[in-house]
């Protein structure tokens, strides 16, 4: 089902994150990257996120969500 959840714009990682590192193997863009002290464990860069959703489909912890939805 890879891929099933593409969307206009990138993805975001919430602070419900738990640094499990899933997306960080799934993702094909490697848009997500580490945030040492930050506001969450990951972030993903948006220049290079493609709206795939492959991230969120495999985050336990429902963590990382399209930034349109958080924005509403």
């Amino acid at each position: 089902m890879a891929g099933s959840m593409l969307h206009d714009g990138p993805f975001i990682v919430t602070a419900d994150c738990t640094a499990c590192g899933a997306c960080l193997r799934t993702c094909p863009e490697r848009c997500l990257r580490p945030t040492p002290g930050g506001r969450t464990p990951l972030v993903v860069l948006p220049e290079l996120c493609t709206g795939c959703g492959e991230c969120a489909e495999v985050c336990p912890a429902e963590a990382i969500l399209p930034l349109a939805e958080v924005r509403r």
